[in-house]
């Protein structure tokens, strides 16, 4: 949505609009896929422009809410996506800058809630809606990363609907994904052989995230084995790179920050961090920092 890529190219609008109601038509947004099938998403943040419109396929407008951690998401409503799941808990993880979801009309049921540990920055629990459905359409959307890998009660709801049922066809839907999995090399030097790269400065929004985006394509280009992490929690920052490097999202790159009180930001600790890049044999990881570290 902050690309405006839908007012650069109309065509999407024509094409999926005419997909969904066409009937048979299924379609499944994640995070920014959700974004992109709502009426609207307010980029009113650092100084960006107001609204941006979206498809209009779901009846829902995002607000700023920034939410860069793992969470829980409890099922709340029965629908053909959570066919026996109601009162059961799924384990993801959010990224995202407008994850404030309002509902606009009944042609939208909220069917989970996911409870978040810290938003905008702060230690404050919240509970916010983040699985959604149509009620007119094939369309399900989602702001939880995570949740859908093969063996996802939700992703065995959703091959049943298209009449999908052998576990071994649905699998064959995985194999690109498993090709593009950070994979280890094996027989790597038990001495620590992977170079650690670090991006910092003193402030946010010097180009801490371009350099290191910009390190992993020239290195990635060039063959070598190339992993990126962010200090602390915003994982948001890791996104360009790993668009470049082609590879998903693992919570060892989030690192985890500590200060006094027993405070901390991130989610995994350096040594293990530095223990799983070394299995993996990357040849090199990239470290962005966050302000001042």
């Amino acid at each position: 949505m902050e690309s405006q890529v839908l007012q650069r190219y109309d065509w999407i609008e024509r094409e999926v609009w005419e997909y969904v109601e066409r009937g048979g038509g299924f379609v499944l947004g994640i995070c920014s896929g959700t974004q992109l099938l709502s009426r609207a998403v307010n980029l009113n943040v650092r100084g960006l422009p107001g609204y941006s419109k979206g498809l209009g396929v779901l009846d829902i407008v995002f607000e700023p809410l920034i939410v860069t951690g793992p969470v829980r998401v409890k099922i709340i409503n029965e629908t053909w996506a959570t066919r026996d799941l109601v009162g059961s808990e799924l384990v993801g993880w959010q990224a995202h800058t407008y994850g404030k979801m309002s509902i606009l009309s009944n042609n939208v049921q909220v069917v989970g809630v996911s409870h978040v540990l810290r938003h905008n920055y702060r230690n404050v629990r919240i509970d916010v809606p983040t699985l959604i459905v149509s009620r007119r359409y094939n369309v399900f959307g989602t702001m939880v990363h995570g949740i859908l890998g093969s063996g996802s009660p939700i992703i065995r709801n959703i091959f049943r609907e298209i009449g999908v049922y052998d576990n071994k066809e649905i699998m064959n839907y995985y194999r690109d994904y498993h090709e593009k999995e950070w994979i280890g090399k094996g027989g790597v030097n038990p001495r620590m052989s992977t170079r650690i790269i670090t991006v910092a400065s003193t402030l946010t929004g010097e180009g801490k995230t371009l350099i290191t985006s910009a390190l992993a394509f020239c290195l990635n280009k060039a063959g070598y084995y190339v992993g990126i992490a962010k200090l602390a929690g915003d994982i948001r920052d890791l996104h360009p790179g790993l668009y470049i490097l082609d590879r998903p999202f693992k919570p060892w790159m989030s690192i985890k920050l500590r200060w006094g009180g027993g405070r901390s930001l991130g989610w995994v600790n350096l040594r293990d961090v530095l223990n799983t890049v070394e299995s993996l044999g990357l040849d090199a990881l990239i470290v962005e920092g966050v302000m001042g570290f």
